[in-house]
This record gives structure tokens, C-alpha cells and sequence, in this order.
């Protein structure tokens, strides 16, 4: 692969940050200067593994951006295609299930531009940086129960919590 320019600025925000939740993830980019076309482009990056795409991924274009595909190629390897638009680019990525714990992420990686589907000869520009995602809200139990061993009054008995919390309810 030739030598790509580093993209301005590339973030990703999800739309929540409760552990578990299946949200949306807000990509913002803005390509180099000299790499800035009007046709369309495919933007490829590695999603990181804690996080999980839904089975049908879908997208939506941000502010003046058309998204002409979206797919997940080997795994967590995800694929967008947007059709004419100025850099910035913006971009939703649908019902992906947060990471269910407050650990970070590892990184988003190979994220990659290029104005066709050769990456390795056509690629645009790249951003190496990558960057992670870290939640801040618990999940919220769907379901709790206080189970008593004995009913018998004056009797010691064992209490048992049971719960679910919402990251297995959705």
C-alpha cells in the first residue's frame, strides 16, 4: 500500500454510554486538503471487539452525506460507501451494543479512505491514531426478585437477589 496522508480529524460518538445498549455511533472525518474530492468514497475500518454490530448493519448519512452502502466484511470489519458530498463526512452506524462493561475499548483501527474499492493501490488517506470508547452510565437491571428460603416468622433464613440486568434483555 503507497504511503496515504493522515485524514485532519476523525471522531466516533455514541449516541449513549450505558453498558450493554444497543445505540447509534456518530463517525465525523475530514480528509487532507489535497485528497478532498466531490465522487464518492469508501471509508473501511476495524470496529473494536468488545463492541457488537447488530447481524444487518445499517447506516444513515450524516449532514450533506449519502450513504450509498454499508456492510461488515470478515468479522468486525466494517465498510461504508458514500456517494458525492464535501469533506467534512458524517455518518451514523445503527443498533450497536455498547461495550457491557467501564473498561475502554481497544482501538478502532485500519481506518482507511479511499475513492475506490482497491484499497491497496487507491487508498486516499488513513487515520492512524485510531480511537477507543469508554462508558460512563451502568446498566440498569430489567428484572429483580428478593427470594426467601423460609416463610416461617422468627425463622433464620437465607435470602437470595436474583436480576437481569438490561444487556441481556435487549
Amino acid at each position: 500500500m503507497k504511503n496515504l496522508k493522515e485524514m485532519e480529524f476523525m471522531s466516533v460518538e455514541p449516541k449513549e454510554r450505558q453498558n450493554g445498549l444497543r445505540t447509534d455511533y456518530l463517525f465525523k472525518m475530514r480528509l487532507p486538503k489535497s485528497e478532498r474530492k466531490h465522487g464518492e468514497i469508501v471509508v473501511k475500518f476495524r470496529m473494536p471487539g468488545e463492541v457488537e454490530l447488530p447481524e444487518k448493519l445499517t447506516c444513515l448519512g450524516g449532514r450533506e452525506t449519502e450513504v450509498l452502502a454499508c456492510n461488515v466484511e470478515d468479522g468486525n470489519l466494517v465498510s461504508v460507501e458514500l456517494g458525492t458530498s464535501t469533506s467534512p463526512y458524517s455518518f451514523l452506524l445503527q443498533n450497536v451494543r455498547n461495550t457491557d462493561s467501564f473498561k475502554t475499548t481497544s482501538k478502532f483501527t485500519q481506518i482507511i479512505v479511499s475513492d475506490n474499492i482497491d484499497f491497496e493501490n487507491n487508498g486516499m488517506a488513513q487515520f492512524s491514531k485510531g480511537f477507543d470508547i469508554t462508558n460512563n452510565v451502568a446498566a440498569k437491571p430489567t428484572y429483580s426478585k428478593l427470594i426467601m428460603d423460609s416463610l416461617i416468622p422468627n425463622a433464620f433464613t437465607k435470602y437470595r437477589v436474583a436480576f437481569y440486568p438490561s444487556i441481556l434483555s435487549s
